[in-house]
């Protein structure tokens, strides 16, 4: 599977899985998942996201209300990158999504979590499809998803998947290329810019190989 093959157990601790959530509302399906999957578009084009996460792949899931009155679709994400904090995160996603904050950020434990992860919602059938006494919600619920991709990836590959395949003991050296003095970057990081952080705590963090500027595995 491609997605199990991205997943290295070598690099489990990079790996994340995240929650994006909408506030509840009373919008037909469609319109809910049009504004879901735009809001996580806008997401990915903030700097908070750019300078910490470099790839991953996010799943759609519907679902409804506990009274069964409204629908609730969310985004499961599993991301490749740095820490994200769940403050910053709940705050950037309550202004790409226009007044929803609820999110969830956690660490993956083994190679195996995070494959079960994203996989058990792929094939995962919404409870009340299997209710056939909800026909009106499964016939809403086909006719908001045909058509509509339900798995986003995103990211680039900066770095070969296959690394390992050329011999190399570690992910391979990338060229550098000056970005500001160092004061500079102390000075930025300390006044909370996403991206001199991330940079700031590649640097401290140290390793067999220093790269820059999108420093995500560890």
């Amino acid at each position: 599977m491609k997605i199990e093959a991205q997943i290295d157990q070598k690099t489990k601790n990079i790996w994340r899985f995240i929650t994006l959530t909408l506030e509840h509302n009373d919008a037909p399906l469609d319109e809910q998942l049009d504004h879901l999957t735009a809001s996580f578009r806008r997401l990915r084009q903030t700097v908070l996201w750019k300078s910490t996460q470099l790839k991953g792949y996010g799943v759609i899931e519907v679902k409804r209300s506990g009274d069964n009155q409204t629908w609730h679709p969310h985004i499961h994400v599993l991301t490749r990158g740095l820490y994200l904090p769940q403050a910053k995160l709940s705050e950037q996603w309550n202004e790409c999504s226009g007044g929803s904050s609820i999110v969830d950020v956690r660490g993956i434990d083994s190679h195996k979590q995070a494959i079960k992860y994203v996989t058990k919602y792929l094939g995962k059938t919404p409870e009340f499809v299997r209710d056939h006494t909800l026909f009106e919600l499964t016939y809403d619920y086909i006719e908001a998803t045909t058509n509509r991709r339900l798995i986003i990836t995103f990211g680039v590959k900066s770095i070969p998947d296959d690394w390992e395949a050329h011999g190399l003991e570690d992910e391979p050296k990338a060229p550098w290329k000056y970005l500001m003095p160092l004061q500079e970057l102390i000075a930025k990081a300390n006044k909370g810019d996403p991206r001199c952080s991330a940079l700031l705590e590649q640097l401290i963090r140290g390793g067999k190989y220093a790269r820059q500027p999108s420093l995500f595995d560890e």
